[in-house]
């Protein structure tokens, strides 16, 4: 009885052993192919990266469940709303975002590309008229360099780090570096001053007055101007400067979002009013899609002779 106990023992070792041994080869078959996902993503992401400005996005999309098939769909019918006639063979498309609500679109051809950004401010295209569904706009911009990422990114490091001279390598464009820079949402503190100078820029900073806000324009050097003192409102902060060669003005502007945006049009009216010849810049955050909420906002414009740019 002993002896068969013993070897039935063995044997049940044995099984188990080898149970662990499957166990081992599909855990290793698992981590194998979740590397080739996300090396075939890396090239795929790769290869739409190659030719940066004929980059796009489509973005305010449910697109977590949606395959290949369909991300090709959604891109095609969005150029027909805009006349744009596009076959699968125009570009490649995939899904990216934090919830999966945007599509990156990289155009093998700049030109499709600049016809699509030159009529979509014409055309307002819903979910629904592009077989989604939801009643919300659909939006396609111009995708973000890694340049201009590192950008939005870095503007709220600025306080943490309490530098951003490093930054100044990175405002290099194709050998040239930009005239203005307008960033907001700064979250500067007026203690915080000098931390925020770039070298071989000026500049004119409005300082937060509660969490988030701030606004900065940045000058390079051999531009003249003059600064304008336009007070902030509980609802904006404000930074303005004047073009002394061109007699230009530049504004810039940021309204936090849950300040009654009825008080801002009344602070806009007046700014509008008073200075002419102005490039107004910033983040108001407003949906000027929605007509419903930017009646009065669109006829101070109108009334000022300003025009909408976006």
């Amino acid at each position: 009885m002993n002896t068969q106990n013993n070897s039935l023992m063995k044997k049940l070792e044995k099984q188990k052993e080898e149970i662990l041994d499957l166990k081992r080869d599909f855990h290793r078959l698992e981590t194998q192919q979740q590397q080739m996902k996300e090396e075939i993503a890396h090239l795929k992401e790769t290869s739409l990266q190659k030719n940066l400005k004929n980059n796009a996005v489509i973005s305010e999309i449910d697109a977590k469940n949606m395959n290949d098939t369909q991300i090709k769909g959604v891109v095609i019918a969005y150029g027909q709303k805009l006349n744009v006639q596009l076959s699968s063979e125009n570009f490649e498309a995939y899904k990216i975002g934090k919830n999966i609500e945007r599509l990156k679109v990289c155009f093998k051809e700049f030109s499709i590309k600049n016809i699509i950004m030159k009529t979509k401010n014409n055309v307002q295209i819903k979910a629904e008229d592009i077989g989604l569904t939801g009643n919300n706009y659909i939006f396609i911009n111009q995708d973000l360099t890694p340049y201009i990422q590192e950008l939005y990114k870095k503007v709220r490091d600025f306080k943490k780090k309490k530098t951003i001279k490093s930054f100044y390598g990175k405002l290099k464009l194709e050998h040239n570096y930009p005239e203005f820079l307008i960033l907001t949402e700064t979250w500067r503190k007026q203690e915080e001053t000098k931390y925020f100078s770039i070298y071989g820029y000026c500049d004119v900073l409005k300082c937060r007055t509660s969490r988030g806000r701030g606004v900065a324009i940045y000058i390079k050097k051999d531009i003249e101007y003059k600064e304008i003192n336009i007070e902030d409102s509980e609802d904006c902060n404000i930074a303005a400067i004047k073009i002394k060669k061109l007699e230009y003005k530049i504004i810039a502007i940021y309204r936090a979002p849950q300040i009654n945006p009825e008080d801002f049009f009344d602070n806009l009216d007046e700014i509008l009013g008073r200075y002419k010849n102005a490039i107004i810049i910033g983040d108001i955050n407003l949906n000027i899609l929605d007509v419903n909420k930017i009646t009065n906002y669109k006829e101070i414009i109108e009334l000022n002779n300003y025009h909408i740019k976006t």
